[in-house]
């Protein structure tokens, strides 16, 4: 990799050349879905040859993507103690001011946010954590975590907010998310730019041919966190079992083995330990061994902003059961069967439907072939996003 050509030259139609601060100084790998955004718009940078690209990247991101190693010069990458590490808070800060003041650049783009930091130059913030700045919390994300917690988002949320009201400019991924940034944020429309999440270009590169298997192989790609509501499904699997008289089905996930306790008391308490396939975290090969195995997505989770599961569901050809929230419906639309949030027993007759359906099935395998077209195309949401960039540079340089 080399860093992006610098040009001096002023770009047409009243567009601008542009120095920009990428910072990922809260990238860590845990962030998982973000990290991975990020990972992939810092790709995307190194070929952009119309703009001069700064990185600021948190040591996380640094041992992951190994910048320096791969031809970025010193003047251009900077790496910083991963934020928040308040041991390292006022030294970090004190590093980022002056690592500002000597590249001095037309915009920062806070791809994580926000990130404790105020920067001197104008930012934009792009803000898609569904607990503390959007998605809309809802009763059922409520009603699963336990109050400490509770009050632990409550306070981060208070926190996060504080920290925008530093700025007008926001990127986000759903419309829905940009209604909740403006009832957040004192901003116009107009400085909230929605660009959708993407099907990671990793797996546009693989074939789908299904491979063949016993039995009917369902699939939840997930978190241990409560929200995700992984800790419904041995309910719903005896559901299936008793009420459908479905045995020859497994269910597949993610969860990690030193989270796995409790999932595992609930398969227990349900008997349907034998139902259930437990892969721990997996990496992109394990996840397409995976998907090339099931014949179905599960998405039961209760709180999102853009989870690009869906498209990982839809590019490997899975009829998905989603929970009925506003941010399944505006990524799936038609190419899924919605049920009650936390409800088993509704999950479960949904299920039963795209199983038993072959009709049903094949429209939402159509359906999602047209939904997945408009989530493909990484290059278009690089660009979308920097003309967006672009626009707020010129509206500040007037």
């Amino acid at each position: 990799m080399a860093v992006a050509n610098k040009i001096t030259t002023t770009k047409s139609d009243a567009t601008t050349f542009m120095k920009i601060i990428l910072n990922a100084i809260i990238a860590k790998p845990e962030g998982m879905g973000g990290f991975n955004v990020t990972k992939n718009f810092y790709l995307k940078t190194l070929e952009d040859k119309e703009n001069d690209w700064y990185y600021f990247v948190s040591d996380a991101f640094d041992k992951e993507m190994k910048g320096r190693e791969n031809g970025i010069d010193e003047e251009h990458y900077f790496v910083f103690p991963t934020q928040p590490d308040f041991k390292h808070f006022f030294s970090g800060s004190r590093m980022i001011r002056q690592a500002e003041d000597s590249v001095q650049p037309d915009i920062v783009y806070s791809i994580l946010a926000p990130s404790y930091h105020r920067f001197k130059a104008t930012e934009v913030m792009r803000c898609a954590n569904a607990w503390t700045v959007v998605g809309g919390v809802n009763k059922y994300a409520l009603k699963v975590t336990p109050l400490k917690y509770r009050l632990r988002y409550f306070l981060k949320a208070w926190l996060t907010r504080f920290q925008m009201r530093h700025t007008k400019y926001f990127i986000t991924q759903t419309e829905v998310a940009k209604k909740c940034i403006l009832r957040s944020v004192k901003t116009s429309p107009e400085n909230v730019c929605v660009v959708s999440n993407v099907l990671p270009e990793k797996y546009s590169k693989v074939e789908v041919n299904k491979v063949e298997h016993k039995g009917f192989n369902m699939v939840y790609i997930t978190s241990p966190a409560v929200h995700k509501d992984y800790l419904l499904l041995p309910e719903v699997a005896s559901i299936l079992i008793r009420k459908y008289g479905i045995k020859d089905f497994k269910i597949h996930v993610t969860v990690p083995d030193n989270c796995n306790e409790l999932f595992l008391n609930k398969q227990a308490q349900y008997n349907v330990h034998d139902y259930f396939v437990n892969h721990g975290f997996l990496n992109l090969d394990g996840l397409v061994k995976c998907y090339l195995q099931s014949d179905m997505g599960l998405f039961p989770s209760l709180l999102e902003t853009f989870s690009a599961t869906l498209l990982e569901y839809m590019y490997f050809q899975l009829p998905i059961v989603a929970s009925d929230l506003d941010f399944n419906r505006e990524v799936a639309k038609e190419a899924a069967l919605y049920f009650e949030p936390h409800n088993p027993e509704d999950m479960a007759a949904k299920i039963y439907q795209a199983y038993s359906n072959d009709s049903i099935k094949q429209h939402l395998l159509e359906q999602a072939t047209g939904r997945l077209s408009l989530f493909c195309n990484n290059a278009n949401k690089f660009a979308e996003t920097v003309r967006f960039l672009d626009k707020i540079v010129y509206l500040e340089r007037r």
